[in-house]
């Protein structure tokens, strides 16, 4: 009888200890994946495809006014821009995977960053293009919009694991397509879409006119016979390159309107700046990047082209921006294709 009270209380002791053991816990597996650890985000960069998908047309009658009146784009219209990312990723090493809605927020915030510096040059524009209209006039403003469209990938990993993903980054930027004058009376629409043709404005009674070469504003085109020639933004930029000081960039872009080819060497065309001060700046468009004198711009009839200088985009002069002294600029195109004269007025903000 004692033996089995003895091995009855041995048994329950064991039971005992054994219920006071800590339970193991199972751990994840992959912790960065389960909380959406994606790091080293990499955006690839690219320039635009450009495509015209819509035309607005402003009128701007002041036919019984005493003075000037004016209209920047800005007080009526907004840049938009959207970011479309695959749902799948492509995994190195091969095969795919799905993007889970957290990473695939955080690529989009990267993607936006990586192209805010276009963002504002395209939202720049919209205070840059101004529409005047004198007393007694009737002026009419064509306002192009066009999709910039940048496609290329971002790469990121999670866990080690690397992954790439294709995506598109759209912009819609203004353009001042062309302006005319109007019989005062005239019934027009206010930025009225255009896609469909309009009747036509009568302008028989008005005598014909030319658009003047001088005096021309950021964000306005210049055509002259086979080329129409577009000072779009300008960029201010922190010391770089062969200038010590500050600098801008001016982007400008070409488009052949002829029905055939054309080409110009990139020593024909001549870009200069002179500030307000008189102060004349010469740009290296000619000799930049191992280009010579002799080597051809092509462009088939429709086709345009953004124009680099000496620095990575757009024309660069050693204008300081941070001189107060320097409130505009006037840039100068000479001897570009059919356009044998044209400047541009660039106000400079500080």
């Amino acid at each position: 009888m004692a033996k089995r009270l003895y091995l009855s209380m041995i048994i329950f002791v064991s039971m005992l200890l054994g219920s006071c053991q800590p339970v193991p816990t199972e751990q994840p597996e992959n912790q960065n994946a389960q909380n959406n650890v994606v790091e080293n985000i990499r955006v690839t960069t690219v320039q635009p495809s450009e495509t015209l998908v819509k035309t607005e047309t402003f009128p701007l009658p002041n036919c019984g006014g005493t003075g000037e009146i004016r209209q920047t784009l800005g007080s009526t219209a907004s840049i938009s821009k959207s970011v479309t990312l695959s749902g799948k990723a492509i995994v190195r090493g091969g095969g795919e995977a799905g993007i889970p809605e957290a990473i695939k927020l955080k690529l989009e915030i990267e993607i936006e960053a990586a192209y805010q510096k276009a963002y504002e040059a395209a939202n720049s524009r919209l205070d840059t293009i101004n529409m005047p209209a004198a007393a007694g006039t009737h002026v009419i403003y064509d306002i192009g919009w066009y999709e910039q469209a940048f496609s290329s990938i971002v790469q990121y990993s999670v866990d080690g694991q690397v992954y790439e993903a294709p995506y598109t980054y759209k912009l819609q930027a203004p353009k001042l397509e062309n302006s005319r004058q109007v019989l005062c009376g005239t019934n027009t629409q206010s930025a009225t879409n255009t896609n469909t043709p309009e009747p036509a404005v009568p302008t028989a009674t008005l005598p014909p006119t030319i658009q003047p070469n001088t005096g021309l504003q950021l964000g306005q085109t210049y055509r002259q016979g086979n080329i129409a020639f577009t000072v779009v933004s300008i960029d201010y930029e922190v010391a770089g390159g062969s200038y010590s000081g500050g600098y801008v960039s001016i982007n400008v872009e070409v488009k052949n309107v002829s029905q055939s080819s054309i080409s110009f060497t990139y020593g024909d065309p001549t870009f200069t700046v002179k500030d307000n001060n008189g102060i004349i700046y010469k740009d290296g468009f000619a000799a930049a990047k191992g280009r010579t004198f002799e080597d051809s711009i092509i462009l088939s009839s429709g086709d345009s082209s953004r124009l680099d200088g000496y620095l990575c985009c757009g024309l660069a002069y050693g204008v300081d921006p941070s001189d107060t002294s320097i409130t505009e600029i006037i840039f100068i195109v000479e001897n570009l294709s059919s356009i044998k004269y044209a400047e541009w007025v660039i106000p400079i903000n500080h």
